[in-house]
C-alpha cells in the first residue's frame, strides 16, 4: 500500500510539474506572438491609422513583460496586447485600402474626364 501511495504521489508530482510547464510555455508563447504582431502593426503604418489600438497593445505588453506582474495577468495582458496589435493592423490594412480605392477612383475620373472631352483640332 506504502509502494502505492508513493506511485500516485509521484504521478500527480510528474502532473503538475508538466502543467507548469505547460503554462510557462503557453506565456512565452503568448509573449513571443505579442512582440511580433505589434511589431508587424508598428511596420504597417498603424501609428498613423489605428494609434489608440497600437497604444493599447504596446500598453498591455509592458504589463505582460513586467516580471513583477502576476503570472495569470501577464497571460492575460500579452492575449490582450495580440488582439490588438490585430486589431490595430487589421484597421490600418483597410485604411490603405481606402486611400488605395478613392486614387483608382480618381484616376478613373480623370481618365473618363480625358475620354469624353471634345478634341480640339
Amino acid at each position: 500500500m506504502a509502494n502505492a501511495n508513493k506511485t500516485l504521489l509521484c504521478i500527480a508530482s510528474a502532473l503538475a510539474l508538466a502543467a507548469c510547464a505547460s503554462d510557462e510555455h503557453r506565456q512565452v508563447a503568448e509573449l513571443s506572438r505579442a512582440h511580433t504582431l505589434v511589431e508587424q502593426a508598428q511596420q504597417a503604418g498603424a501609428q498613423q491609422y489605428a494609434g489608440a489600438d497600437l497604444e493599447a497593445a504596446n500598453n498591455k505588453l509592458l504589463v505582460a513583460d513586467n516580471k513583477k506582474t502576476d503570472e495569470e495577468v501577464a497571460l492575460r495582458m500579452a492575449t490582450e496586447a495580440s488582439l490588438d496589435a490585430q486589431v490595430a493592423l487589421q484597421r490600418t490594412r483597410a485604411a490603405k485600402a481606402e486611400l488605395a480605392l478613392a486614387q483608382v477612383n480618381a484616376g478613373s475620373d480623370t481618365l473618363r474626364d480625358e475620354t469624353t472631352r471634345p478634341q480640339t483640332p
